[in-house]
This record gives structure tokens, C-alpha cells and sequence, in this order.
């Protein structure tokens, strides 16, 4: 109930200070990443009463009246960004073994901004988390311990015979659990603000 209780506030206040989250999609998507990113880096979990009713919220934006069809990108665009998104990320969470959580986080913010802007979300998100986290553990752990670990890693699988399994202490290095709800919620501020764009021009 909190979109419903904050959009009066939220939909009256001056364009220059909500820029393009004005709308009450732009409200939906706000307390999103807002709740995700507290839950993920608080808990390690983002939880479904935030990713099931933002997407039920997306849904219903298209076919209420105004004021809360404000900004709605319309019912085929909003089930297209969710379902291609979900999709895309049963990917790294089928082969990284992460969380559910990542997968519906990215399946609710589809259904808000659609395919285009989804899919870019989807990757920012994801080169800002690499480079973020490549280099915080070159800091921590120093960068040959890190490439012996990757290289025992990939050695081990396909040259077992004459590359040693990584160490256990190796193995935490490389499978330390990554909360990747704030890096969606810095993903989704660059491709809504137009970051990219942005840059370009100047």
C-alpha cells in the first residue's frame, strides 16, 4: 500500500526534483530498488513482497485510469520486459548458483521500463558489479592470489590431470556471495536518468 500512500505527495511535487521517476511508474520503480537494496545488503535476500507486488503494480498501472496509469509503457511492452528479463537471468543464476531474489528483482524492473531498458539495466548492472567487485578483491586479497585462484579453477576442469584443484580458502574467494541488488538499483538510475547519453553529448 505504500505507492498508494506516497503518490499524492509523489505525483505533486515539481518536475526538477523527481526528473524522470515523476510518474508513479517512476514511484514503483524507486521503492523498488529502494527496498531491494536494503533487504539485500541487510539480509542477503530480497524478498517476494517486494518483487511480486512491484510486478503485480506493473501490471496493473496499464489498465487502471489516471493517476496511476502514469507512465505505464503498456501491457504487452510491460509482460515482454518481465518475461525476457526472468529469462535472461535463469542464466547466471543457473550457473552461478545465486539467488532467486536476482532473478525476480530483474523480472519486476522489465516490467516497469520494459525490454529495451530492462535489458540495458540487466547489463550495467552486471559490468558495474564485475569491475566492482574485481576490484575490491584485488585490494583485499592482492591480484596474484586472485589469478592463481581463477587458474586453478578453469586448470583443474579441463587440465585435471596436471593443474591442482583450487584450495578451500581459494574456493571462498571465488564463490563469495555478491549482493547485486544495489548494483540494480545504480544500473536502473543510469539507464532512466540516460547516463550513457548524457556523457555522449558531453
Amino acid at each position: 500500500m505504500a505507492p498508494l500512500a506516497l503518490a499524492p505527495f509523489w505525483l505533486s511535487c515539481p518536475q526538477s526534483w523527481t526528473g524522470p521517476l515523476g510518474s508513479f511508474s517512476g514511484l514503483l520503480l524507486l521503492l523498488l530498488i529502494a527496498c531491494s537494496s536494503v533487504t539485500d545488503l541487510s539480509q542477503r535476500k530480497i524478498f517476494n513482497w517486494t518483487t511480486y507486488t512491484a510486478f503485480a503494480w506493473a501490471i496493473a498501472i496499464n489498465v487502471l485510469p489516471y493517476p496511476f496509469s502514469n507512465g505505464a509503457i503498456g501491457l504487452s511492452a510491460s509482460v515482454t520486459g518481465a518475461v525476457v528479463c526472468f529469462v535472461l537471468m535463469l542464466i547466471p543464476y543457473t550457473l552461478a548458483r545465486g539467488g532467486a531474489g536476482d532473478v525476480k528483482l530483474a523480472a519486476a524492473i522489465g516490467a516497469l521500463v520494459g525490454l529495451g531498458d530492462g535489458l540495458l539495466v540487466i547489463a550495467f548492472a552486471y559490468i558495474i558489479a564485475a569491475v566492482t567487485i574485481l576490484g575490491w578483491t584485488i585490494w583485499k586479497q592482492g591480484p596474484l592470489n586472485l589469478i592463481t585462484a581463477m587458474l586453478r579453477r578453469f586448470g583443474a576442469r579441463w587440465l585435471p590431470c596436471y593443474v591442482s584443484a583450487p584450495t578451500k580458502q581459494q574456493n571462498l574467494l571465488l564463490e563469495q556471495p555478491v549482493p547485486l541488488a544495489g548494483f540494480f538499483a545504480v544500473a536502473v538510475l543510469l539507464v532512466v536518468f540516460d547516463v550513457p547519453q548524457l556523457l555522449k553529448a558531453i
